[in-house]
């Protein structure tokens, strides 16, 4: 049987596309007609071009998912996690890049007269950049988005200054169609590490620095839940598993370099949503998780660029809980300690220091959560897991091992109440040891199960 061809569109949904949800309420009227006109201008755009381009059918998700209403959860739990496979299967997708909300359109009359424009050869060409006209729009701010347009084979981008081609090989537009863009910048290399890292991957190696820079992209991002934040992602996670069977997924982390990735921290204290919202709902991940913090991440410390290189806990195995599918615990054998902070200074947006000159090492220290003041993190009692580390960037290679120094990342935690050798994550911890093997003088070994 021939499969039949189809578009997908990538938009941004803002207050406007509540006419365009099929709901419970609405269901049967819909499958006998839906009339158009009753739909936001962006999705009408949408099935213009589709008819435009001779193609029968679309996928569009508000339309097609069965939304949550009164009394009612729709089917998104189950079709939220099929998004990507819409996407990847599409002939191509239509990105209404310019527009802000649903009900805005993306079709709109373009005058020339409205460019900037500069002499090239004598003829005057618009000042038009693929960073000011798709990355800078504030589509691209949706956390969907990374994975729709990462998986998608093909996509028009419809911007506010002319129409955009992106494909695995290509990029061009209506000023350059064969492709002679420029201004490919910084601020597309989540989107274009993605899209080569999916395209030319062949070896796990090539997986931890990859999905820690699109971690911290990602996690900038804003949803509308942030319950989806990790169902938005599994696309991705989904075509690494396909290609390492072997290699497993602990909510938004990979099991090959587990103990590296468990080394984010908060990279400034901001919430994802609107103050005016109220307090978001983190998503319902594990305190290790980065997925489950609300503020931004980074695997970068101030005065380490480098990502941890070497696990330094050992793991032994996780436990999943049958009766929560978003409880996992992980379980490591490692150097454990009583963090020696005593006293807390803010520094800069998000760091909090430990300055005790009895200790044998100075420890930089970023709480997942801001801390109650100054002076107390706010907790009775915290520990330090050593977790992983690399050397210094200046490292000389020709230098002894035990003559260079050494970056080491602390997990900080507190225990659980009531369970023992069961922690909760609040934080990340650093310190420059002398050298890879020195270790803490009141660390002993002990077994830690993080949840």
């Amino acid at each position: 049987m021939e499969r039949a061809r189809y578009l997908t569109l990538s938009y941004r949904w803002g207050d406007g596309n509540d006419p365009s949800r099929t709901t419970a309420l609405n269901l049967k009227q819909r499958t006998r007609a839906i009339h158009l006109a009753d739909l936001p201008r962006t999705i009408q755009d949408a099935i213009l071009v589709t008819r435009s381009l001779r193609m029968r059918y679309i996928w569009i998700d508000a339309v097609c998912i069965i939304q949550s209403s009164e009394n009612d959860p729709g089917d998104f739990d189950i079709e939220g996690r099929k998004m990507a496979a819409y996407y990847s299967n599409s002939y191509c997708t239509i990105a209404a890049t310019s527009a802000d909300d649903a009900a805005e359109g993306f079709l709109r009359p373009r005058g020339a007269e409205e460019h900037e424009t500069t002499l090239i050869k004598g003829f005057p060409v618009p000042e038009i950049s693929w960073v000011g006209d798709i990355i800078a729009a504030s589509m691209h701010s949706r956390g969907w988005v990374l994975q729709e347009r990462a998986l998608s084979r093909r996509t028009l981008h419809w911007g506010r200054e002319q129409l955009w081609w992106e494909c695995e090989h290509q990029r061009a537009c209506e000023m350059f169609p064969q492709g002679r863009i420029t201004g490919l910048s910084e601020f597309d290399q989540p989107y274009m590490k993605a899209r080569g890292w999916l395209a030319g991957m062949t070896s796990e190696t090539d997986l931890w620095p990859t999905w820690a820079s699109l971690a911290e992209a990602y996690n900038g991002m804003d949803l509308a839940r942030e319950a989806d934040r990790l169902i938005a992602l599994q696309g991705l996670a989904d075509v690494v598993l396909q290609r390492f069977p072997s290699e497993k997924y602990f909510f938004g982390l990979w099991g090959s370099t587990l103990q590296q990735q468990l080394c984010w921290k908060v990279d400034g204290y901001y919430q994802l949503t609107s103050p005016a919202a109220g307090p978001p709902t983190p998503c319902p991940a594990p305190s290790w998780s980065w997925a489950s913090c609300l503020h931004l991440i980074s695997y970068q410390t101030d005065e380490c660029t480098h990502l941890p290189q070497h696990a330094l806990a050992r793991f032994l195995g996780h436990e999943m809980d049958p009766s929560d599918p978003n409880a996992c615990a992980l379980r490591f054998q490692g150097n454990l300690q009583r963090a020696p902070f005593t006293k807390w200074k803010r520094w800069g947006n998000s760091t909090q220091v430990d300055r005790d000159a009895t200790d044998e090492y100075r420890y930089t220290v970023w709480l997942d959560d801001p801390p109650d003041d100054d002076n107390s993190p706010g907790m009775a009692r915290l520990d330090m897991l050593l977790m992983a580390g690399s050397y210094s960037e200046d490292t000389d290679e020709d230098e002894d091992e035990d003559e260079q120094k050494y970056d080491m990342r602390f997990l900080v935690i507190t225990p659980v109440a009531g369970e023992a050798s069961r922690y909760r994550r609040v934080g990340l911890a650093t310190c420059w040891a002398p050298n890879r093997h020195w270790r803490p003088s009141d660390a002993v070994d002990a077994e830690v199960c993080l949840i």
